[in-house]
């Protein structure tokens, strides 16, 4: 069953979220508790004719660098990730995390510089998925440190966490095709006029919309 799921996740990840097709060069990262679904991934890649790059990090790399990196150190940007983002087709981000209190006690003014040091990799992410050139996804797998901020057991919060991206589905990826498929529905009615009104027993709204129009972008980006 476990498996099953990570399976299943990984054809939602690959097939229908970043979309991948032959040919295309593919980043995967992430820490070391995602080698798993990490794994699944590289296989769906590999199955759909994709070059897939495994960069999985140590699970506490985080707290290591904000707790001992100088803040040049701190500000340096990843060669590699940059060359990625700028280069690649997609990249899928698996976010697993041990610990959700890592970073306290540690000076705040040491994660702004990391993310000073990230910026330049996340405006490239964001202009190059705006106009289609990168496939970008960012998802995240069961931890304990997820399920005890969630107030719950492992086993309930990995049977919640699978039962909400239907991993537990025959085939997944169809279900999140016909979600899509709902969705450009909406965006239709929305696109061509300048007003939603929404009325209900406790419900009075008026929206102005004009001169906006509505693209579906789920499971693009």
């Amino acid at each position: 069953m476990a498996m099953d799921r990570l399976r299943n996740f990984a054809k939602i990840l690959v097939d229908f979220s970043a979309h991948i097709e032959e040919g295309d060069r593919i980043l995967v990262h992430g820490s070391t508790l995602a080698e798993d679904l990490a794994e699944q991934v590289m296989q769906r890649v590999l199955e759909r004719g994709g070059h897939p790059y495994i960069a999985l990090h140590p699970r506490n790399s985080r707290e290591v660098m904000l707790r001992y990196g100088n803040d040049e150190q701190l500000l340096h940007t990843n060669e590699l990730m940059q060359y990625a983002y700028k280069n690649f087709e997609s990249r899928i981000n698996i976010w697993a995390i041990a610990n959700t209190e890592a970073a306290g006690g540690i000076d705040p003014r040491k994660s702004m510089l990391l993310g000073k040091g990230l910026s330049p990799i996340i405006k490239t992410q964001f202009e190059r998925g705006e106009k289609k050139e990168f496939k970008w996804v960012t998802t995240m797998i069961p931890t304990q440190a997820f399920a005890q901020q969630a107030g719950m057991g492992f086993t309930a919060y990995e049977d919640f966490f699978y039962g909400a991206i239907h991993a537990d589905d025959e085939n997944p990826v169809a279900h999140w095709e016909g979600v899509k498929a709902r969705q450009q529905s909406y965006v239709d009615a929305l696109n061509g006029h300048d007003k939603v009104e929404l009325k209900g027993p406790n419900v009075d709204l008026s929206l102005s919309i004009k001169g906006r129009t509505w693209i579906n972008s789920f499971g693009e980006s």
